[in-house]
């Protein structure tokens, strides 16, 4: 299954990639019509080529497909709707919108894939970068440049830590715990650096699709994401955590365990 995954997301990279050159990030900061245009029909199709690919290789499987683009089709209570089958696949086609629609290389591809709520399969492709990083049930191994290596459990980090939810005046001590702000506006870009200890964590609000694929990976290097409001773990297939809509209601903060309690501090959430 994984060999598949990894043949599609880099088909679909690909076809990204070439269509991200048909955008003009000269137009505004933020989407022009044009550019809109270009960003939705890549997202959907990338998410019309994922549901031929289900159908060529796994029909035989009883799962769900959950991205964007699907969400009207999960009816009034969508959790419950993915849980009734045994696999859900949960894909976000183009992870960073803004910087993809601005021709900056910020943005990429994930698929987690979750066998009765676990997480099986992950992926994280950022095609702009050449990088590509995911996990099977065991481990997970990131390819620079097509060259793969495994990835070691995370004893430690470097001092930058990503911001991508919460309000710059809650953050004045970061000076005094010598952690530097940062955020690339892709989740998947963002939790790539986490996931290779180049960042010592992250804070994120966004929808499942945005997260599944991370989440996927975290657990195989030491990484554990918390519940902001609570301190708990994160559970990615609790209605609570979720609005209707499968948008995060807390935000999220993904890092090892022992820098768990500092996050919280600069966050000022104690």
């Amino acid at each position: 299954m994984l060999e598949k995954l990894l043949l599609f997301v880099r088909e679909a990279g690909e076809f990204a990639l070439e269509n991200q050159k048909e955008v003009s990030f000269k137009t505004s900061r933020l989407k022009s019509a044009n550019n809109q245009d270009v960003v939705t029909e890549t997202d959907m199709e990338i998410s019309r080529r994922f549901q031929n690919f289900m159908a060529d290789n796994f029909a035989d499987l009883d799962y769900i497909i959950v991205d964007e683009e699907s969400i009207a089709d999960l009816g009034a209570d969508p959790m419950t709707e993915i849980k009734r089958h045994e696999w859900a696949f949960i894909i976000d086609p183009i992870d960073g919108t803004l910087t993809y629609s601005n021709q900056l290389p910020y943005w990429g591809i994930s698929i987690g894939v979750f066998r009765k709520e676990e997480p099986i399969l992950g992926v994280l492709f950022a095609p702009a970068l050449k990088l590509l990083v995911y996990a099977d049930e065991r481990d997970a191994f990131i390819e620079e440049n097509g060259t793969p290596r495994k990835l070691k459990k995370l004893t430690d980090a470097a001092s930058l830590y990503i911001n991508h939810c919460f309000n710059g005046k809650d953050l004045d001590q970061r000076d005094r715990m010598n952690i530097v702000p940062f955020d690339c506006y892709s989740v998947v870009v963002n939790a790539i650096y986490v996931i290779t200890g180049q960042a010592r964590g992250m804070a994120a609000r966004d929808f499942l699709w945005d997260i599944a694929g991370a989440c996927s990976i975290f657990a195989r290097v030491g990484v554990e994401t918390y519940n902001s409001k609570t301190g708990q773990p994160f559970n990615l297939f609790d209605s609570e955590m979720f609005t209707k809509e499968l948008r995060i209601r807390d935000p999220n903060i993904s890092c090892l365990p022992k820098y768990h309690a500092d996050f919280r501090k600069i966050f000022k959430l104690d």
